[in-house]
């Protein structure tokens, strides 16, 4: 699973989707690693869809011209490396405008809320440990 999602390491899917597009852009080319990455200019939205996890990037619109590509073959091939890397946790489909759509899948959702349930329950268990009813005698 997309580097077992670290584990749930990520608090938020946006971060994750972020760093995934960051990880591809950075194997593209060095003038985009320097421009896109290292001034966090990777736009990334979350779809006002209330019925799903969805978030949008128009990455390839704006990388595209600097690459001297065509939008929708730089979109095709981020969607293609991502959808390899981390298919089960994200569907990942390409629109005809050349935005990008990450959906999370509902086993990763799942997995997250148990990975953060499990979290939960650990810090829980910090807190009380060694303070059991005493009894007064």
């Amino acid at each position: 699973m997309c580097k077992e999602i670290q584990a749930f390491k990520y608090t938020s899917f946006k971060r994750l989707i972020y760093d995934y597009l960051t990880e591809d852009l950075s194997i593209n080319t060095e003038s985009i690693k320097n421009e896109y990455i290292r001034n966090k200019k990777i736009p990334l939205y979350k779809d006002r869809n209330s019925s799903k996890i969805l978030y949008t990037s128009s990455v390839a619109l704006q990388v595209s011209n600097s690459q001297n590509r065509k939008v929708m073959e730089l979109a095709s091939d981020i969607a293609l490396h991502l959808s390899a890397t981390c298919g089960d946790v994200f569907n990942i489909q390409i629109v005809p405008s050349g935005l990008i759509h990450f959906e999370l899948t509902d086993s990763a959702l799942g997995t997250w809320l148990q990975s953060l349930v499990g979290e939960m329950g650990r810090q829980g268990d910090k807190g009380t440990r060694g303070q059991g009813r005493r009894s007064h005698n």
